[in-house]
């Protein structure tokens, strides 16, 4: 049995009086002309048309790519100075009856190990980032000449 806010819900979804918004440039709501209102037997296509204005105004950022930075080993050797403490505290809860002065060289050895794999990873991930953009650059102009040839030979 749905509840009376699921009801509501409902009822507000099958209503089909809806409201015509106009947008300025920076997407802030305005107040339309008298001349820009649409008369109640046009309101149909006008929705449509303002919709796709919206859309066009604005950029579709569905998915943003975050650009990796060049490797560097001293961002490498930042990131194993965080992991060292973290490590020590880890084998320390789960070794109790080791001494700190044991498990230092261990903290030191792991952190010395995951500094080089860390660059390695910071190197991987931009050089895959770098070929994404030459696949991207190349082809855009291949497919856009295609198009135009494409074009081209319809029309004769």
């Amino acid at each position: 049995m749905a509840t009376r806010k699921q009801k509501a819900r409902r009822a507000k979804g099958k209503r089909h009086d809806y409201e015509v918004v106009y947008l300025d440039g920076e997407g802030n709501e305005v107040e339309p002309d008298e001349a820009d209102l649409p008369s109640k037997a046009a309101t149909t296509p006008a929705r449509a048309s303002t919709s796709t204005k919206r859309s066009t105004s604005t950029p579709s950022k569905s998915r943003l790519i975050r650009e990796p930075k060049p490797p560097s080993w001293s961002r490498a050797i930042r990131r194993g100075a965080i992991f060292m403490p973290i490590l020590v505290v880890i084998v320390l809860l789960t070794n109790r009856n080791q001494s700190p002065l044991t498990i230092a060289p261990v903290a030191i050895v792991f952190t010395a190990l995951v500094i080089p794999f860390g660059y390695f990873t910071d190197h991987l991930a931009y050089r895959g980032y770098q070929k994404r953009l030459a696949s991207k650059s190349a082809a855009k102009p291949a497919g856009k000449s295609s198009a135009k040839s494409a074009g081209k030979s319809t029309k004769r």
